[in-house]
C-alpha cells in the first residue's frame, strides 16, 4: 500500500506525468508499453480511446493505483513507440509494423 500524500508527481524524459515515486517511474512505462504492445499483438489496430480503456481493466489495482495515466500520457506513450518504429499509427488507429 502506497500512500498518495507521501507521492510527488514525475515526470519522464518523455515528458510522461505519473503520481508515484521516482523508483515507480521506469516500472510504470514498462507496464503499459508491454501492455499495449500485447494489446496490438492481440486485437490489431486499436483506437487511442479503446487502448486506454482496456489499459484501465487491464492493469492491475495495485499497479493502477501509482500508475495512473491520462488520454494525453497515452498519446505520449504511442508517440515514442511510433517514433521507435515499433507502433504505426493511420486514421485515428494504432497497429504494430
Amino acid at each position: 500500500p502506497h500512500n498518495r500524500l507521501s507521492r510527488n508527481i514525475v515526470e519522464d524524459e518523455d515528458g510522461l506525468s505519473y503520481q508515484s515515486s521516482r523508483a515507480d517511474l521506469q516500472h510504470c512505462r514498462d507496464l503499459h508499453q508491454s501492455y499495449i504492445i500485447g494489446m496490438l499483438t492481440n486485437l490489431g489496430s486499436l483506437s487511442l480511446h479503446q487502448i486506454h480503456s482496456m489499459l484501465e481493466m487491464f492493469v492491475s489495482h495495485d499497479d493502477s493505483d501509482r500508475c495512473e495515466m491520462s488520454l494525453s500520457d497515452l498519446h505520449t506513450i504511442l508517440r515514442a513507440l511510433c517514433n521507435a518504429d515499433m507502433v504505426d499509427h493511420a486514421n485515428g488507429m494504432y497497429s504494430l509494423r
